[in-house]
């Protein structure tokens, strides 16, 4: 997935509403996982829409095996 993804492919952001399942996937995420609500709100949502997340801080979604994370920093 990191060799497609370009600097240059990203589009503008999309709002996207926080729904019972993003809730539900949070919930459990907390019960397994050591991992900060916010952080939680944001791989719930990814895993949901079936986003990659972008970002430089990797560490943090390390045990979300589900979850496609790309540092754009580290391509």
């Amino acid at each position: 997935m990191q060799q497609k993804l370009r600097k240059n492919s990203l589009h503008w952001p999309t709002v996207v509403q926080i729904d019972k399942v993003i809730i539900d996937i949070c919930v459990s995420l907390r019960k397994t996982q050591k991992i900060k609500l916010s952080d939680t709100i944001i791989a719930a949502t990814a895993l949901v829409h079936g986003y990659t997340l972008i970002t430089n801080n990797e560490k943090d979604f390390a045990n979300l095996k589900d979850l496609d994370v790309v540092n754009l920093h580290k391509m």
